[in-house]
């Protein structure tokens, strides 16, 4: 805005007063103007501000000593796998909620196992395996909780019913 100013005012002076100013002497405020400007002809926004000129394109300003590691070793721990499942209390009397029945038992990895925490896995007596999460005191409280949470992602999710840790239904 400052350069923009200042040319149009030199530009109108020159027009005034060409008669009166001849040669170099007609620039003198263009002149003047521009040497006292503080904004860089160009700005170079790929070069620091300290002046350095590093080209990261460069490989000799990367190489290391040869005696630095240069990958980070592997090791291999062993850990005990986390029971994804639970027990049943022998004198449980309540509900749970059955999101899955299946003809053979899933495997370790399944993504049942990290979707839900604390699932109980039950060997029913005609050879399947149910999958039953939650901890309920009745069944209006068990059905709540089913269409409020588990309907969208277990269409066939049903309550079950315990008396003495032994299904009643």
């Amino acid at each position: 805005m400052r350069k923009t100013t200042l040319i149009i005012f030199c530009g109108l002076w020159m027009l005034l007063f060409n008669d009166k100013l001849q040669g170099a002497d007609a620039f003198w405020p263009l002149q003047a103007a521009w040497d006292r400007d503080t904004v860089p002809d160009r700005e170079e926004f790929d070069r620091p501000l300290n002046g350095t000129n590093i080209n990261p394109w460069q490989p000799e300003l990367f190489k290391t000593s040869e005696d630095a590691p240069k990958v980070i070793p592997l090791v291999t721990i062993e850990t005990e796998p986390i029971a994804a499942t639970s027990k049943l209390p022998k004198d449980f009397d309540g509900f749970k909620v059955e999101i899955l029945a299946s003809p053979e038992a899933l495997p370790e990895d399944h993504a049942i196992y990290f979707q839900h925490g604390n699932i109980l896995v039950e060997k029913l007596a005609n050879g399947q395996f149910s999958y039953l999460i939650g901890d309920f005191e009745s069944l209006a409280e068990t059905e709540a909780f089913i269409a409020q949470f588990l309907i969208e992602k277990y269409p066939k999710a049903r309550p079950i019913e315990y008396e003495a840790g032994e299904r009643a239904n």
